[in-house]
């Protein structure tokens, strides 16, 4: 009998956390019929009059939090898995015949799961359909056009000696005014240039070098040299190498055409939250929100006064949700570029989240293009993987946000 309490704890875990939807987002190619479709997929078990198909095997497979999935991975985790939701669907089957769907604490959580699943199809559906508009498109692509340029590439050759003196050698004679080639054929140790008087081919910026791999040092000398120069000596990977550099290609910037997907990829995350709040204020419309008691909005909830408590927090999660608050409700104010560039520091700096900061520097210079800290913002970008990696303590953010009051006046 314990044994069997303990299986329906797990159970009710399992449940639970599929219900909450802690697993992946669904993917829109699941196995599983279309909406109002019949479910043709073969059946897996019956239970009683339920069926447990292919297709429903797979959605519930998917709903599941990592560490669930985790758990069903490995040697015939598809039997122990059908052995869950067989479980499952007898004490389902069970818990119908007597009645418990009447009992009012089950339904005030089947109410709260449908509110939760309904909320999430549509913030789902939001997500597929918000699209940048054409003139949002094209001004995106005058500012980024250059990110998507293509790599640029030079060609390469070196002389590779094991010996300090050899290469000294070799390097005296360069300076004396022998050709590189010749010099490459006399002196050259590696194995995979030897035979082409030291060429290795053309590299990109940090790309994969012939012989040597992955090297920074290489290749930042090899794109720093101009055209026909070599080199002193250097010492990369326990070899001695005169670098010498040939022509260079620059990398091309595509049409906008041939990126295009891309460019609207990357504007998602900036379409979809304005879409989202557009849809949330049109909704609101239909369905005026009315707050009571505590919750009563009052003269706390304005602009100023969440963009002072913002600065007062030491949370920077609380720090944000009074920010986006700003952005959200007031994003007409005065303090919402303030408030979104402060929410892309914080992302960069505090949270080593660059990624983020990113797309919160590129929405502010996109929504408020006449921001004073628009620059600001560049500059973040710009920087942004070196930020991320060096995270500052929650005072340097205290300070930079003094610096933006102090300009404001405020």
């Amino acid at each position: 009998m314990k044994r069997r309490t303990l299986k329906m704890a797990a159970l009710a875990a399992l449940l639970l956390l599929a219900a909450c939807g802690g697993g992946k987002e669904e993917s829109t190619g699941s196995s599983a019929p279309a909406a109002g479709g019949k479910d043709f997929t073969p059946v897996l078990a019956k239970v009683g009059d339920l069926e447990i198909t292919k297709a429903y095997f797979d959605q519930r497979y998917k709903m599941l939090p990592p560490a669930l999935q985790a758990k069903f991975s490995g040697d015939n985790w598809q039997k122990r898995f059908l052995n869950e939701l067989i479980d499952e669907a007898l004490l389902y089957q069970e818990a119908e015949k007597e009645k418990f769907d009447r009992d009012p604490e089950v339904q005030k959580q089947l109410d709260a799961q449908r509110r939760m699943i309904l909320a999430q199809a549509y913030t789902h559906w939001i997500r597929e359909n918000a699209q940048p508009t054409d003139e949002e498109i094209q001004e995106y692509w005058d500012r980024y056009k250059d990110e998507y340029r293509g790599l640029s590439r030079v060609l390469v050759s070196h002389i590779q000696c094991k010996d300090k003196k050899k290469i000294e050698e070799a390097y005296a004679k360069l300076r004396k005014g022998e050709r590189f080639e010749k010099v490459a054929t006399e002196y050259n140790e590696d194995p995979n240039t030897k035979d082409k008087n030291g060429l290795i081919g053309w590299i990109n910026p940090g790309g994969f070098i012939l012989g040597i791999g992955y090297n920074e040092t290489f290749s930042d000398k090899a794109f720093s040299l101009a055209y026909h120069e070599y080199s002193k000596p250097l010492y990369i990977k326990g070899n001695w190498h005169i670098i010498y550099r040939g022509d260079k290609v620059e990398g091309e910037v595509p049409t906008l055409d041939e990126v295009r997907d891309r460019v609207i990829e990357d504007l998602r995350p900036g379409s979809i939250a304005r879409f989202y709040n557009r849809r949330l204020k049109e909704i609101a419309q239909e369905f005026p929100v009315e707050r009571y008691g505590e919750f009563r909005l009052t003269d706390a909830d304005d602009p100023a006064q969440l963009y002072k408590r913002a600065a007062e927090s030491n949370n920077p999660y609380a720090r944000i949700d009074f920010y986006q608050q700003i952005v959200d409700n007031f994003p007409d104010s005065e303090y919402a570029d303030d408030a979104l560039f402060m929410i892309g520091f914080i992302h960069s700096e505090i949270m080593a989240r660059p990624g983020d900061a990113v797309k919160d520097f590129r929405r502010l210079m996109m929504e408020y293009p006449d921001s004073e800290f628009v620059d600001d913002a560049e500059w973040m970008i710009e920087n942004s993987g070196r930020l991320g990696k060096n995270k500052v303590d929650a005072t340097d953010a205290q300070d930079l946000h003094g610096k933006i009051q102090g300009t404001r006046g405020r």
